[in-house]
């Protein structure tokens, strides 16, 4: 079985964890991998999962609390190892969402999210959700999150964690009729489209330093992507 390691920590941090899966009989290689080893915090995975899509991986925390049940910290790796080359793992498979505009594409495993590129200037648009439309909204902009990532920005902008569907919230708006209702869950087979009508905007995709400018005018797609993100448990 092939594994690597994908980390931004220290080269002799991660040359610890390469040893144990040698000692563990795993070929080491980045090429076409069966399983990598994401070695750090949750930046870390969201990268991680942007350069090797799709590939099942292990999350290890390089230090500090695990906050979510799939993570591994460095101490459990050696005994996680030995029951993945027994066999005895599976794989949790986890959601997606994308954002289309003109030919680009973006993916997300936390969230995709439109906010304004001057901080002083509020952006105004309008959100169709499957022909409902909410019109002339006045905000920083509007995220739309995955279940795995509405226990990260989503849950700082005001909304609850969930376990199937579409978060929706939006940043800092306005009017108090938007303030009240900033976040909703939806279906995840609705599709949502936002409309610039006023201001310039970024569209961007988790920590993806990648982004596409947006200008008045402008419609982004928004809907469940059919990628998936996939993490190895042990039994």
């Amino acid at each position: 079985m092939r594994a690597f390691v994908f980390s931004f920590l220290p080269k002799n941090d991660v040359k610890r964890l390469k040893k144990l899966l040698l000692k563990k009989g795993f070929i080491v290689s980045a090429y076409k991998p069966d399983i990598i080893i994401s070695f750090g915090g949750d930046g870390t995975f969201l990268s991680c999962e942007r350069n090797y899509p799709g590939v099942p991986k292990i999350l290890v925390r390089n230090a500090g609390e695990k906050t979510k049940e799939i993570d591994v910290s460095v101490e459990e790796l050696e005994r996680v190892l030995e029951k993945i080359k027994k066999g005895l793992y599976k794989i949790v498979e986890f959601d997606k969402v994308e954002a289309i505009y003109n030919n680009k594409k973006l993916v997300g495993l936390n969230e995709v999210q439109i906010r304004n590129k001057l901080p002083i200037e509020a952006l105004r648009f309008s959100v169709r959700i499957n022909g409902k439309i909410l019109e002339n909204v006045i905000a920083d902009g509007i995220l739309v999150a995955t279940p795995f990532g509405s226990t990260g920005y989503f849950s700082s902008m005001g909304g609850r964690k969930f376990k199937r569907g579409l978060g929706i919230c939006l940043n800092n708006p306005y009017f108090p009729r938007e303030k009240r209702r900033r976040c909703l869950i939806v279906d995840d087979k609705k599709k949502i489209q936002v409309k610039i009508s006023y201001g310039d905007a970024y569209l961007a995709a988790d920590n993806n330093r990648n982004v596409v400018s947006l200008r008045a005018g402008d419609e982004v797609l928004i809907r469940k992507s059919d990628e998936k993100a996939r993490v190895v448990v042990v039994k």
